[in-house]
């Protein structure tokens, strides 16, 4: 097989990972790139993850050249932590609050302002 070739061990992914686009790919060429890779963490899960993915690489031309590269380990690493959803009651209890600080400050006002004429 002329041009090049990149195998991956995805064995050292465990749980809480789901990679797409990470399989084998051959024939790209000097200076082109290669994408379509993505990570997704599962965010049931909590906690640290790491995962390693190890590339294996060979290459060949028309001149008879073949070789293979070192292996290239990739290591990926989340952290996955859940964001507190306040309760229905924290937000009646911030409203409740909030009524009772305007309403203090209005009676404030109102006692600063004890005579207000009104013109009609």
């Amino acid at each position: 097989m002329r041009g090049n070739c990149v195998r991956l061990d995805l064995s050292g992914v465990g749980d809480g990972f789901t990679l797409a686009g990470f399989g084998s790919f051959a024939n790209l060429v000097a200076g082109a790139s290669f994408g379509g890779l993505s990570v997704l963490f599962d965010d049931d899960a909590t906690g640290a993850f790491l995962a390693t993915v190890v590339l294996h690489a060979s290459g060949s031309n028309a001149s008879g050249f073949e070789g293979r590269l070192d292996d290239t380990t990739l290591l990926i690493r989340g952290d996955v932590a859940v964001a507190a959803i306040p309760e229905p009651e924290t937000y009646l209890l911030m409203v409740t609050g909030l009524f009772v600080v305007a309403s203090v400050a209005h009676r404030r006002r109102q006692r600063r302002n004890p005579e207000r004429v009104f013109a009609s």
